[in-house]
């Protein structure tokens, strides 16, 4: 189960990158920049350029349902591992140390309830975005994602309460008291909510992985309970792939609180753990990711973005290389980059009509339904880089606005 299978899709769907080369843009555009300038492009880049690609998306969409579908909401950077773990003043205590540089982007699905009716449990991220009924955490040593179980809306329950808060006590235990156990992170975020009757009722599926070690041995520890998962790429290949964890078809473990109907806990996560190395990459998402789109399609998003070596894909390139080196050598716009493709690929994976998507093909096995089509849900994915501790506080130094003005008005 730890291993990348379904690498041959029954259907190849092609797509333009979503988002060009913005240093290469900006570059012949404007010439070399200040960074406190090439900043503020980036951002009127990104809006600009969405606005324009929305046509396309709309176009692909109108073919399914006839709904426009409007551009994602935000991207916004690891905002937990600032002053309280990794210093833009103080050196590392340990630069060996791996730790995450990570990027989150999320959107609620089509129809979905609006972020402005569930606006104080979402603002605790202060990002900006509307996750539907998904919610995340970064930290410079853990992510998470929770995804609420849609099914509580019929009764009149809003489902991203559960998860919004299920996250914001996970970061809590891992920000404030050094909790670096994934399980036992899902457990007492859960066991809080339920004891201090955070939330009525509602459940969702919950992921976390934690980086354990330094550049000489380094294990990426998981817990999961649910359908999300998390990916492993090393050299833009994929190679480790958790598993779903699932009762029935379409029917994942979930955390609970008054529920009638399934109430797991984290006692029964399934746990997995992997070896890591700095410039790994790794991706985790809710279930409207991993439904509709396989582990080599993601590779495929990956390859043009993949730093090699200690290069990124800026200073991989031929075209490039006459660029300012402190262009080529940011990693953090090539995070960008390749999350914001990323999503937008399973975006529109989700509303084409007749693609064969994971989903489907999961559903045929186990039930012996045909079904086309992609699924729509919420999506939410997070792709972080490993790094040591060293190398993402000169990156801190380098862009002085890290983490808190990453932002982008999309």
């Amino acid at each position: 189960s730890g291993f990348c299978l379904n690498r041959i899709s029954p259907m190849e769907v092609q797509h333009k990158p979503f988002l060009p080369s913005l240093g290469e843009y900006l570059f012949h555009s404007f010439g070399e920049l200040s960074l406190s300038t090439y900043n503020s492009l980036i951002k009127l880049h990104s809006s600009q350029y969405l606005q324009q690609t929305a046509s396309s998306t709309t176009h692909l969409h109108s073919a399914a349902k006839g709904t426009p579908v409007p551009p994602p909401q935000g991207v916004f950077g690891n905002y937990a591992a600032d002053e309280g773990y990794i210093s833009t003043k103080v050196p590392p205590k340990d630069p060996d140390e791996l730790v995450f540089h990570s990027v989150a982007v999320c959107r609620r699905k089509l129809g979905g309830t609006p972020r402005e009716t569930r606006i104080e449990q979402q603002d605790w991220r202060n990002d900006g975005m509307d996750c539907g009924e998904d919610s995340y955490f970064l930290h410079a040593k853990m992510l998470g994602v929770a995804d609420g179980v849609g099914g509580w809306a019929r009764k009149g329950v809003d489902p991203s309460l559960f998860s919004n808060q299920l996250m914001k006590n996970a970061l809590e235990e891992v920000d404030k008291k050094g909790n670096s156990d994934p399980q036992d992170v899902i457990r007492k975020a859960h066991h809080r909510l339920v004891k201090q009757k955070q939330v009525d009722k509602g459940s969702s599926t919950a992921i976390v992985a934690a980086l354990q070690g330094d550049k000489q041995s380094c294990k990426l520890n998981v817990a999961n309970v649910g359908d999300s998962r998390l990916a492993l790429f090393r050299g833009g290949k994929c190679v480790f792939l958790t598993p779903e964890q699932q009762h029935r078809w379409n029917a994942p473990f979930q955390l609970a609180v008054g529920s009638r109907g399934y109430s797991d806990s984290a006692d029964q996560a399934e746990l997995h753990d992997a070896s890591v190395q700095p410039r790994d990459i790794v991706i985790m998402g809710s279930d409207g990711v991993f439904d509709n789109i396989f582990p080599h399609e993601m590779e495929q998003v990956l390859e043009s973005h993949v730093p090699s070596g200690k290069r990124t894909r800026f200073a991989a390139t031929n075209r490039t290389s006459w660029m300012p080196s402190w262009m080529r050598r940011n990693t953090r716009i090539s995070l960008v980059d390749t999350s914001t493709q990323l999503f937008q690929t399973v975006w529109d994976y989700s509303l084409h009509p007749t693609r064969v998507s994971p989903f489907n093909v999961g559903q045929q096995k186990q039930t012996g339904h045909v079904r086309k089509g992609g699924k729509g849900d919420d999506v939410t994915v997070l792709v972080a880089q490993v790094m040591t501790a060293q190398e993402l506080y000169e990156l801190k130094q380098k862009w002085p606005s890290y983490p808190k003005a990453d932002v982008f008005d999309l």
